[in-house]
């Protein structure tokens, strides 16, 4: 159940930077609002679809522990999982256009 929830660690490593607004945290919005447009729509649309999918992860993460906690059968979460990952599909490509547009170069 817990497995692929790794993904997570990479925004909570530059939370820090962004909310205490450091040299780090400034700089990577300044820097993505200064790009190409093409760039920069491809990136924003991208990071939307990646918090909508970050909050819908850890909410799971908290449902599995909760159940594994007190015990309940893990079934209904699979399902979910199901519909999330159905919910999910209808972003796309998104990701991997903004891997193309930022690493094709």
């Amino acid at each position: 159940m817990f497995a692929n929830f790794g993904g997570l660690l990479y925004g909570y490593s530059l939370a820090s930077h962004i909310q205490h607004a450091d040299s780090i945290g400034v700089s990577i919005a300044l820097e993505r609002d200064l790009r190409e447009p093409a760039r920069r729509d491809t990136l924003h649309a991208a990071h939307h679809a990646r918090l909508i999918s970050d909050v819908f992860t850890s909410l799971q993460l908290r449902l599995y522990v909760g159940y594994r906690f007190v015990g309940s059968d893990p079934a209904p979460l699979v399902a979910a999982r199901r519909s999330i990952d159905d919910l999910l599909q209808g972003f796309g490509t998104l990701y991997e256009d903004w891997m193309r547009s930022e690493y094709s170069r």
